[in-house]
């Protein structure tokens, strides 16, 4: 039985999320440049 990359990645995130809140995932995006903005206001 073969996972392919997208369904890891997709499992590796469900279980990132279960472990940070969604506030620690922005601030960490922030932090590593994955997100320059948050908002548009």
């Amino acid at each position: 039985m073969s996972i392919s990359v997208s369904d890891e990645l997709q499992l590796f995130a469900q279980e990132i999320q279960s472990f940070l809140s969604p506030n620690t995932l922005r601030d960490l995006a922030r932090d590593v440049g994955f997100v320059q903005r948050t908002s548009k206001i």
